[in-house]
């Protein structure tokens, strides 16, 4: 009966995996634009003899290179052939891995009798389908490689190593929480975040965390050679930059855009309108709508009595809801996207939250809300592909349109919006691209900032500034990126034609080479 329930779990585990592969399979070259990031900046550390190289040669602003370097090292070690075919398969690995962790760490922590194997393949399939995980608008996590799966992965094991030496001394188990969350470190921005402000939730709950905690520190800098200290003042400058310089909170009453999204839903549906009313169900984002349906199990905390039952993975959970709830605070919104916080602490969620629903005796509760979830996923699964079926002919058109530009006479390329992390991986000249993600005070100045990010992803509107400061040869931009750019944020069109000459265009895609400069 155990090897039963072992095998149900493996078969669990590869659905999973599956599930968040299989758009890849035809959709192979279908990157997100971080992509184009992680897989250019993997191919510089393999460049660099996998050293740590302190700026990009490719990047024109001023800047320093504070990224967590271990997924772009990792993916570094294969060839770039290789890191094309092996990008699909990342998340997938990476969230699969985390489960088998957790579910591994369960088992070593929990007496697997036939109940307890119910909860733990509940926990499983749950995690597998679950809505929230799956959904990619605005924030692609599954179905596309990032560092930030890696870093979940890592942050996990980091924790679960750590209860199995709670509960057992084991010091094999301790030693392995440290070294994972020493990896942490270095592994991702978010999950530097999330180990701090977690971490210093569960070090005021449990004084006994002092020791791991601490002790993924001093690891990290040893194994870094110093270089994590860089990481988290990247991290702090770049928060900085965040609070001072980006005006990120909505401009638009969110309560009265749910409101009207409700309503259109009703109406779409009374009208059997069934595929419009999914579309505006299935997108939407407002805070009670993310708690109540794609994150239920987070309403466990109310219970307390968990906490003297399962008092890390109670504190786990609430640690995951914290975080989430004052990120959504409008001085605090710079500190990231708050759903990804509940990501960090979904699996004791939902296992905490199967437990209770056993106990109570309500399995038709898992079951409605397993079929919902098995339906959502399958929607998004299915949404995904259909709104990425050119994926594959939009890299080849990116990729023509810089084999153009590459094959002209080397100068800067001014790759706005969309085309900038392309123009990084595909071009072989000089970008600038306000590059978010390594922007750094200390290095850039404010009014380069206002010059070219004052419009935020849109340079500002003193076009021909922009071209004459930082000897601009080449401009790139999709289409409607011109027409908003054109509209909305230059102050003088002209400026635009005046300055610029059509080289090719390429469907959505524009290249412009300057012929007035100085």
């Amino acid at each position: 009966m155990e090897s039963f329930n072992v095998y149900i779990l493996l078969g669990l585990f590869i659905v999973g995996f599956f599930i968040r592969y299989y758009p890849r399979i035809k959709l192979k070259l279908a990157f997100g634009s971080d992509t184009y990031y992680h897989l250019y900046y993997a191919g510089l550390f393999r460049e660099n003899k996998f050293r740590v190289p302190k700026t990009s040669p490719k990047v024109v602003i001023n800047h320093r290179l504070s990224y967590p370097y271990l997924y772009h090292f990792l993916l570094g070690i294969f060839k770039e052939a290789t890191r094309y075919k092996i990008e699909p398969l990342l998340s997938p690995l990476f969230d699969t891995l985390s489960l088998m962790t957790f579910g591994l760490g369960i088992s070593m922590l929990t007496e697997l009798n036939a109940n307890a194997y119910i909860v733990l393949q509940i926990t499983v399939f749950l995690f597998a389908f679950s809505p929230a995980l799956l959904k990619y608008q605005g924030m692609p996590r599954a179905f596309h490689g990032s560092p930030r799966l890696f870093g979940q992965f890592l942050y996990i094991g980091h924790i679960i190593g750590y209860l199995v030496y709670i509960q057992s001394e084991n010091y094999w188990a301790l030693g392995i929480s440290i070294l994972l969350g020493a990896l942490v470190w270095v592994s991702a921005k978010f999950a530097i975040q999330v180990m701090i402000f977690f971490g210093a939730i569960f070090l005021f709950a449990f004084n006994q965390y002092y020791y791991a905690f601490v002790g993924s520190i001093f690891l990290s800098i040893i194994i870094s050679g110093g270089r994590v200290i860089t990481l988290i003042k990247g991290q702090i400058n770049h928060s900085t930059y965040l609070l001072k310089k980006l005006d990120i909170s909505p401009k638009i009453n969110g309560f009265m855009v749910f409101k009207n999204h409700v309503l259109e839903m009703i109406k779409a549906f009374v009208k059997l309108e069934f595929k419009k009313s999914a579309k505006i169900f299935f997108k939407e984002n407002y805070l009670p709508f993310t708690l109540l349906v794609q994150f239920p199990f987070f309403l466990v905390v109310l219970d307390y009595t968990l906490f003297s039952l399962f008092p890390y993975l109670y504190i786990w959970t609430v640690a995951g809801l914290a975080c989430f709830v004052l990120t959504t605070i409008k001085p605090l919104k710079f500190l990231g996207e708050n759903i990804r916080y509940l990501e960090f602490s979904v699996l004791p969620a939902i296992y905490l939250s199967t437990i209770v629903i056993m106990d109570q005796e309500m399995l038709w509760l898992i079951i409605a809300y397993g079929a919902f979830s098995l339906f959502a996923s399958i929607y998004y699964v299915r949404t995904f592909i259909s709104d990425h079926q050119k994926a594959n002919e939009l890299h080849l058109n990116r990729k023509a349109l810089f084999d153009t530009m590459n094959s002209m006479e080397n100068g800067n390329v001014l790759a706005m919006c969309s085309t900038g992390h392309p123009a990084l991986l595909l071009g072989n000249y000089p970008v600038l691209s306000l590059l978010i993600a390594e922007i750094d005070m200390n290095v850039f100045p404010e009014n380069e900032f206002d010059l070219l990010g004052s419009n935020f992803s849109y340079p500002s509107g003193r076009f021909e500034e922009i071209l004459k400061k930082y000897n601009i040869s080449y401009v790139t931009l999709t289409e409607s990126e011109e027409e908003i750019y054109l509209e909305r944020y230059i102050n003088d069109k002209e400026q635009f034609s005046n300055n610029l000459e059509l080289v090719t265009q390429i469907d959505i895609l524009k290249l412009y080479k300057v012929k007035l400069k100085g």
